[in-house]
């Protein structure tokens, strides 16, 4: 294994992060929030962070005197690598500024936010200062859009072996390339991505009870599927329809592969997005789902009285946010699905593993592998009717190779198993 080609591609993420903390480190200086407890060592934590992620990242980039090219061994080795010394570094200004009472929670904060997976061990979000608020919600919109584009930012100092790694993670159509180069690609994608955040946070800020800041926040956690908030009953904070829909919106957006979503910007075609059988699965099952749970909370009581559904609109409005908040798996809320109906949470969970479209930001086993675990299972049973006949597996009008199906099985075993193994752990 190229052991400097590793270090290299670490040592230069890792100058990125280091970058990317100067944001919070000016909202820190510039911002005053001398009701937080960790107001003062806010700064202090900020800046011995940018230095020591710096520092390493310099040591690790020049120290290897390389010219080799990464091949598929390194960047299965890289990836992993990266997700563990990145959270290292991104957790210090949580531990230093003493908003965690140790380095394993405030580690524990970082990975969820990069890999957008959203639990916090924080019980009061509103007593942390702005800056360190903001890294929260930086963390995961940097997380978000990384699991899209990790492998394609990288992909021209991969080799061959990169196209093999992003067929495996996304088969099917979305292994076409928007442009030869899969740098341009990706740059393609971020722009998208940041174009879509963009809009969010100038919508949310017509709020006249949501800031600025919160606009931004909430935009970021919304658009990486992470549901990070600035508030400690995240969006039912606001109590707002109008918030409620714009979040809604961009949570089903953000849920869409973003190769679609580049597509439909150019006006390729208009009806690109029904084409898409991914897609249709996805909306479908969203529209159904919403109305089933719909029907089920109607006049459901809930302790929270503001969030009672005793009408038609507030039952649409509430099962209809819950369900793209778990199927996207962003994780906001705006009310006690607990006090809701067995159906109800059977079909949130039942959600929870389906998850949003492949190349979207959202997570779960995603749509695009359930479809072909199903077309796979129908041609098994077709099979025992006609054993001797050939019949191959079709999504949109292209045969599938049967070694993506072996991919797709392989990766649905091994979510499963590890599912398995982790909660008879827990």
């Amino acid at each position: 294994m190229k052991k400097g080609v590793v270090l290299k591609t670490i040592g230069s993420i890792l100058l990125l992060t280091a970058a990317t903390m100067v944001a919070p480190l000016l909202i820190a200086i510039f911002t005053d929030d001398a009701d937080s407890p960790f107001e003062e060592l806010e700064v202090f934590a900020f800046a011995v962070s940018i230095a020591a992620a710096a520092i390493t990242g310099l040591v690790l980039h020049f120290a290897p005197r390389t010219k080799e090219l990464m091949g598929t061994r390194e960047a299965f080795v890289v990836v992993p690598l990266v997700w563990i010394v990145l959270c290292v570094f991104g957790a210090l200004p949580y531990y230093l500024s003493e908003a965690t009472p140790s380095f394993t929670d405030a580690y524990f904060e970082t990975m969820s936010g990069f890999t957008t997976t959203g639990s916090s061990i924080f019980s009061d979000i509103e007593a942390l200062p702005h800056g360190i608020l903001f890294w929260r919600s930086l963390t995961h919109w940097l997380g978000g859009m990384g699991i899209v584009v990790l492998f394609l930012a990288i992909l021209p100092s991969l080799g061959t072996g990169g196209y093999m790694l992003m067929k495996a993670e996304l088969p099917g159509v979305t292994t076409d390339k928007i442009q030869p180069r899969v740098k341009a690609t990706a740059l393609i994608l971020w722009k998208v991505y940041i174009t879509l955040t963009v809009l969010e946070i100038i919508l949310l800020w017509l709020e006249p009870e949501m800031n600025l800041f919160d606009a931004v926040c909430h935009a970021f956690g919304t658009l990486a599927t992470g549901g990070f908030s600035t508030k400690n009953g995240s969006i039912g904070d606001y109590d707002s329809v109008y918030v409620d829909i714009v979040i809604s919106v961009f949570m089903f957006l953000a849920g869409i592969n973003f190769l679609l979503h580049y597509y439909a910007m150019r006006g390729r075609n208009p009806l690109i997005l029904w084409k898409n059988p991914e897609f249709r699965f996805y909306a479908i099952l969203i529209t159904i789902t919403t109305l089933i749970i719909a029907c089920a909370i109607y006049d459901t009581p809930n302790p929270e009285e503001k969030h009672k559904s005793d009408t038609a609109w507030s039952s649409l409005r509430f099962a209809s946010f819950q369900v793209l908040a778990i199927t996207t798996t962003t994780g906001y809320a705006t009310a006690d699905f607990n006090a809701w109906p067995n159906v109800c949470r059977f079909l949130i969970i039942m959600l929870m593993f389906i998850g949003a479209c492949s190349g979207s930001t959202g997570g779960g086993i995603k749509a695009l592998r359930i479809l072909l675990l199903g077309k796979y299972a129908f041609r098994e049973v077709q099979k025992v009717v006609r054993p001797n006949a050939v019949i191959s597996i079709k999504f949109a009008d292209t045969s599938v190779e049967e070694r993506t199906i072996h991919t797709v099985l392989g990766f649905f075993g091994l979510y499963v198993g590890i599912f398995v193994a982790c909660s008879i752990a827990m």
